[in-house]
């Protein structure tokens, strides 16, 4: 019960920190996200295409859950290390991430094509390359 606790008593603690997190952070990346599940299914389900849909609706799901922990886990993170929870270094620790994920859809993108099209395996490893070392 020591981590639900701990949890509770940071968000009570924080709580319009938590709000403006949500304002600035989660509701634009929740916009984005159905902007582009709207734009990408619609295609499939006005051709009554069933699966496809699901499929990328759960991608960008997936996608757009692991952005949205970032600054909650940066602000766990200061609140584990007693520090005074700052809503700029929240937002600072979550946007510089952006590196990374980049890497993660560049590696996620080349998991797709070499699995469907032998085109798209040079650049794939060139771009995972890159991203790897830079």
């Amino acid at each position: 019960m020591g981590p639900v606790r701990d949890a509770l008593r940071l968000f009570r603690e924080n709580v319009w920190q938590v709000f403006l997190v949500i304002l600035l952070f989660v509701v634009p990346i929740q916009m984005v996200y159905t902007l582009a599940v709207n734009y990408t299914t619609l295609p499939f389900q006005v051709l009554g295409i069933p699966l496809w849909p699901a499929l990328i609706k759960s991608f960008f799901m997936f996608i757009a859950l692991f952005l949205i922990q970032l600054p909650f886990i940066s602000m766990a993170l200061q609140y584990a290390r007693n520090e005074d929870i700052r809503l700029g270094k929240t937002l600072a620790d979550a946007f510089h991430l952006r590196d990374e994920f980049f890497c993660f859809i560049s590696h996620c993108d080349w998991f797709t094509t070499v699995d469907y099209s032998r085109f798209g395996f040079v650049p794939s490893v060139s771009r995972n390359f890159l991203c790897s070392y830079h």
